[in-house]
């Protein structure tokens, strides 16, 4: 998926980074926070975009779905809630990946 796509790349982009941290003494569970914390700030970011638009367009929206208001907020806080619980899966792999770097075998290869 997209996310998950988009930190893994990241990751591989940054391997030499992520090595000389813990090369210099970052703990696994340190670059992982940092990695889920890249995830989760995208996610965050997409779900202020989206409820801006959904805002924005609230009455359009009202005319596509008769009945139904566009604007509810317990399925708008559901679905955030949702989008962030799948940023949190989504990152963690990657983030897994990039805390299992091999630092020397990192920084030989450059």
């Amino acid at each position: 998926g997209g996310l998950y796509g988009t930190l893994l790349h990241a990751v591989n982009q940054r391997r030499r980074e992520l090595g000389i941290r813990m090369a210099l003494g970052a703990k696994g569970e340190q670059i992982q926070g940092m990695v889920v914390g890249q995830g989760v700030k995208l996610a965050a970011v997409g779900a202020f975009i989206g409820l801006g638009v959904t805002w924005y367009l609230r009455h359009l929206l009202e005319r596509w779905v008769y009945g139904i208001p566009s604007f509810d907020p317990m399925a708008i806080g559901t679905a955030v809630a949702a989008l962030m619980a799948t940023a949190c899966i989504a990152s963690w792999v990657p983030a897994f990946r990039a805390s299992r770097t091999d630092p020397r075998s990192t920084l030989n290869a450059e």
